[in-house]
């Protein structure tokens, strides 16, 4: 939502060849509670109309669980998309 639907998360999965052990960690971040989270103004022009409007991702985490628990698929286009 912040990059307004320009960038994308990559997808990736990881191969391992080999009787070796493999370690690895994940790093995640999350935004401030409480804190609008919208797309800038210099990623919405004519060409690229705004995609959500602005939310609070402690509103969003709780829709997203909340529909995941009775098996439903809602993100974010359902929670916040324009």
């Amino acid at each position: 939502a912040w990059t307004n639907g320009r960038l994308h998360p990559v997808r990736h999965r990881v191969m391992h060849k080999g009787y070796e052990d493999r370690y690895s960690c994940g790093i995640f971040s999350f935004p401030i509670p409480n804190v609008l989270i919208e797309a800038p103004q210099e990623l919405v022009d004519e060409n690229h109309s705004k995609l959500f409007k602005p939310f609070d991702t402690h509103a969003y985490y709780k829709f997203y669980y909340f529909h995941r628990t009775n098996q439903k698929e809602y993100g974010l286009k359902e929670f916040a998309g324009i």
